[in-house]
């Protein structure tokens, strides 16, 4: 009988790979017990799956949703204020009663206890997004919560236009409005100990009183040693320990910049602006700052967190 040759196994291309794979280095104690992200977070950081999201509100509730029912909920969810019991923003001598219908209007508003003043105040009185118009110019509240939810869903104004049949005059207007508001990264932020990590570019070597600068080389980099010049492999990530400032105390640390790349790829996709736009105008640094609070709250019911900074910004007003 002739020799019976067998067919040599030829694994699929990822697992071939994979049995060809070397470690470069191998990996300590401490950098196996280093995380690099030192948060847990309820979600890992691909974020969740679009299709199991479930926000507090949606478009049917609010566009079915009765005069006094749609108040009932704004109010529930922080978005309006409560203005029952609350001085009168026009006398500032009356308290604010329930809900009660306006004859002229017939629409639910709060009236001023005061004799001399007596005066119906809406749900949405000096409320930074929502307005208050007369004729043609006036929209319902359920139509302003709709497209309040649909601005932040990111959807197309041409797509709202369709949708809700809204002049794009009264989109930008309320985009406008929503992107005016003051930042809250100073207030969060201020006085923190920050740990900065970095790419080794030279942008980055200005010195910032409370923060701690971590780089990492993500290209080869040509270094003289013992009076030879060799090539340096890039270190994407690596363990570093940092003594904060005015302590004793040391913080270990892996270095690396994935999580802000990600970052930064959040923000330019929803800044887009023309070549045109000055690097300090106050257009361009509203919508980062809008960018940058989405993408803190990426994971987490916008509708919600929209609600804690209108409870914020009208708290002002309440007395």
């Amino acid at each position: 009988m002739g020799k019976v040759f067998k067919q040599p196994i030829i694994h699929k291309k990822g697992k071939f790979r994979a049995a060809q794979k070397k470690p470069v280095i191998k990996k300590d104690k401490l950098w196996k017990d280093t995380p690099y992200v030192r948060d847990q977070l309820l979600v890992g950081p691909r974020g969740q799956r679009q299709d199991q999201v479930k926000w507090q509100r949606n478009l049917p509730e609010l566009l079915m949703a009765s005069n006094k029912k749609v108040i009932t909920m704004l109010v529930a969810d922080k978005i309006l204020p409560k203005w029952k019991g609350k001085t009168c923003p026009h006398c500032e001598v009356g308290i604010l009663s329930d809900f009660c219908v306006e004859k002229r209007t017939g629409l639910y508003k709060h009236r001023c206890s005061s004799r001399h003043c007596h005066q119906y105040v809406s749900p949405h009185h000096l409320h930074p997004v929502f307005t208050e118009g007369k004729g043609s110019a006036s929209r319902s509240l359920q139509m302003q919560a709709s497209l309040l939810l649909l601005k932040l869903l990111r959807v197309p104004h041409p797509t709202i236009h369709v949708l809700l049949n809204v002049n794009h005059k009264a989109i930008e207007d309320m985009e406008k409005r929503r992107t005016e508001w003051k930042t809250l990264g100073t207030k969060l932020l201020k006085d923190r100990k920050v740990v900065l990590h970095t790419d080794a570019a030279r942008s980055y070597k200005a010195k910032i009183a409370g923060v701690i600068h971590n780089k990492v080389v993500h290209a080869k980099k040509r270094v003289k040693r013992n009076g030879k010049f060799i090539w340096q492999h890039p270190k994407y990530v690596k363990v570093v320990t940092h003594k904060i400032p005015k302590s004793n105390k040391k913080i270990v640390v892996k270095s690396g910049t994935q999580i802000i790349d990600r970052c930064w790829r959040f923000l330019k996709d929803r800044v887009k602006v023309n070549q045109h736009t000055n690097a300090g105008s106050r257009q361009l640094c509203a919508k980062l700052r809008s960018a940058q609070y989405e993408y803190w709250y990426r994971n987490e019911d916008l509708w919600l967190k929209f609600g804690e900074l209108c409870a914020e910004n009208m708290r002002k007003f309440l007395k």
